[in-house]
């Protein structure tokens, strides 16, 4: 199992989509992150994603956030 982190993130992020319904990330909240291990260069960029419950994920590099 990938190792979980706990970040913010720096801007307001808004997913609109059909069949998930609207998902929105803003800087006041905290979320949980999986390290991107399947995108290349993943460490070097600090990708993550942020999975919400419908298994939806959003990824973000790190520039965009911030861990906690």
């Amino acid at each position: 199992m990938k190792p979980k982190i706990k970040i913010k993130t720096k801007n307001d992020f808004k997913l609109l989509g059909v069949g998930y319904g609207p998902q929105a990330y803003f800087p006041e909240g905290e979320y949980v992150a999986l390290h991107a291990t399947n995108q290349p260069n993943w460490e070097e960029q600090g990708l993550v994603f942020i999975e919400n419950e419908t298994g939806t994920s959003l990824l973000l590099d790190k520039d965009c956030y911030t861990i906690v």
